[in-house]
């Protein structure tokens, strides 16, 4: 299918249309390239209806699988302005009801409340992801099942004595149940559901860690011997090795944190002196990203004593 071929059959709300993508793609951020798909599929579909005529969801997908549109973005552009009519199967109900299913009614009607708020939102409370409702929807339903089913018509009557009792028997996941079993109370409690709640304040208290394990010797020797011929490699294992840096804070290093003239590397707020093996690590990295990407947009860190002309 070209949608180029598809010819409007009211030229002014086509404009209309493709003034609006415009602007959206402004605010939403979208790149030139999706703005574009987006403004071929709404000529597709100017040329399909009639103006400020509702557009189902179901409609867009189809568009989506036999011309290169952007579904996704071409919908929230749909919905942005109340022509969307969402008729899409709704695949993410019927698990949450699936899971639901064997708790007592006013449980059962209670949670189903909260994961409404949980996707939908509301006035105060954006939507949550897929993976977001997914994830609560494994760390609630043990609770409600499991300790709530046999004990309550009703999820009024959990008590915080409860809520401490079975975090103390959980032995995976810990942190997430918490996250989820306070979200849950806070809306229900936010939604007149429930009178109190019972989960405020509740920590999920000491978590048994491993200790880290040492790497054998020849792995040690491995790791030393492609550090050497590598600068990305060194440095990544001096950062991680000395100062352990997580993955996420080594990736978004900048080298405005730093300061090669007093030897101290700045991260969340502290400041740290950097060793010799660091230094060094960091000032070969530097010359070979500078080498091979002069135009890095990473600012400039401050000089490098050992580079100044004598």
């Amino acid at each position: 299918m070209d949608p180029t071929s598809y010819t409007p059959a009211d030229p002014q709300y086509a404009a209309f249309l493709d003034h609006r993508a415009k602007d959206l793609a402004v605010s939403r951020g979208w790149s030139r390239w999706t703005c574009n798909r987006v403004k071929c599929g709404l000529m597709v579909l100017a040329a399909l209806h009639q103006p400020f005529e509702k557009i189902r969801a179901t409609t867009v997908h189809a568009l989506a699988r036999h011309a290169e549109v952007a579904a996704v973005h071409l919908i929230d552009m749909l919905d942005d302005l109340d022509l969307l009519l969402d008729d899409a199967p709704d695949t993410l109900g019927q698990p949450i009801d699936t899971h639901l299913a064997p708790l007592p009614e006013q449980i059962r009607s209670e949670a189903a409340a909260y994961f409404d708020v949980l996707r939908d939102g509301t006035a105060r409370r954006r939507p949550r992801t897929r993976d977001t409702v997914d994830v609560h929807l494994r760390m609630i339903v043990p609770f409600t099942l499991e300790y709530c089913a046999p004990r309550y018509s009703t999820l009024r009557q959990v008590t915080r004595n409860d809520l401490t009792e079975w975090v103390s028997t959980r032995q995976e996941n810990v942190q997430r149940e918490v996250v989820a079993l306070r979200d849950l109370f806070k809306v229900l409690k936010a939604q007149r559901l429930i009178f109190a709640d019972p989960a405020r304040g509740i920590r999920p208290g000491a978590v048994p860690s491993n200790p880290p394990t040492p790497l054998p010797e020849d792995r040690l020797q491995q790791v030393a011997a492609a550090a050497r011929d590598n600068p990305t490699l060194r440095v990544v294992l001096a950062l991680a090795g000395i100062h352990a840096l997580f993955p996420r804070e080594i990736r978004l290093l900048q080298d405005s944190d730093i300061d090669m003239g007093t030897r101290r590397l700045r991260r969340g707020g502290t400041s740290r002196p950097l060793d010799g093996f660091t230094a060094q690590a960091l000032r070969e990295y530097q010359r070979y990203r500078d080498a091979r990407w002069p135009k890095s947009s990473n600012p400039p860190s401050s000089p490098d004593p050992a580079d100044r002309p004598t």
